[in-house]
């Protein structure tokens, strides 16, 4: 992607994704938005994962299976879309570079999330592949106390990912004040989440913690951005001015982006959403699907 970002166009929906990621959507005047297919795509790769979460909602663990990376599914991503690539752990997936080369090929946007241990193990794969304009943003999960944040900073698409539930106040602190950008996600009742969740009172806690410092917390961030599921627990609508939640607010789950696992060869309009078999190798179908269930 060019320094001066792009500009493309989906159904009625005119989009453009600046080089610092912030992305601006046009319709016509009177119109209700109608894209034909997802401007971002939430991609399991793999539900290998060494790190064994407690809270992992996807049950990844060191003995999780790897995707097939030359699905035909993939082949009909459109230009421009950004792929979020996850697991599991996706730097174990032994195809996630000839992958990444054949996506950048499509003019696909691929960002990917990472364990910060893994992010440690890997950073000079994960600097290189951005040198190779093959990833354009890095996730990095912390769910404690953030030690030596130096290395964050050698990213200049970089922005740190927490749950809110799980990252303690202590956790907040330790990222404050050094220049990060900050993506709050709700908590996910589901897998080995919902075990940690009936076994961890602090839960509820946290997030009532969260909730009730957001103001507070967003001094002390470059920037700070939830997931649908975060907004709603947070109920930010209550706490944002009208006019401010509707210059930014992009929308829900299934409206302009979707989830896929290709492990298992499901999608849905969100990883805690009923998922449906993948039923065709063109991923216009799957969101059409998504389009038509919706109230």
């Amino acid at each position: 992607m060019k320094s001066r970002g792009v500009t493309y166009r989906n159904g009625n929906v005119l989009v453009r994704i600046c080089e610092d990621g912030t992305k601006y959507r046009f319709t016509p005047e009177g119109s209700v938005a109608a894209p034909e297919f997802p401007e971002s795509i939430d991609l399991k790769i793999t539900g290998f994962c060494e790190e064994n979460c407690p809270m992992c909602h996807e049950n990844a663990d060191s003995y999780g299976s790897h995707a097939n990376l030359s699905h035909p599914l993939l082949e009909s991503i459109p230009a421009y879309t950004e792929l979020a690539i996850g697991g599991g752990n996706p730097m174990a997936h032994p195809d996630l570079y000839s992958f990444l080369k054949r996506m950048k090929k499509q003019r696909v946007i691929c960002n990917i999330t990472v364990h910060y241990n893994q992010f440690m193990k890997n950073i000079d794969t994960l600097q290189r592949w951005q040198v190779e304009g093959l990833i354009h943003g890095v996730g990095v999960s912390v769910h404690h106390p953030l030690g030596n944040a130096a290395a964050l900073h050698d990213f200049p698409h970089l922005v740190v990912h927490t749950i809110a539930g799980v990252a303690n106040p202590e956790t907040f602190r330790s990222m404050a004040d050094k220049n990060l950008n900050l993506l709050i996600l709700g908590y996910k009742d589901l897998g080995r989440g919902h075990d940690y969740y009936e076994q961890n009172s602090n839960v509820e806690r946290r997030i009532r913690w969260v909730s009730d410092h957001i103001a507070d917390l967003s001094d002390h961030f470059r920037s700070i951005c939830f997931d649908d599921l975060a907004v709603r627990q947070l109920e930010l609508k209550n706490k944002i001015n009208s006019a401010v939640w509707q210059q930014f607010y992009m929308g829900g789950d299934g409206q302009f982006t979707m989830y896929v696992d290709l492990v298992r060869g499901e999608y849905t309009e969100s990883s805690t959403a009923e998922r449906r078999t993948i039923f065709s190798d063109d991923i216009r179908d799957l969101f059409a699907s998504l389009q038509n269930i919706k109230p």
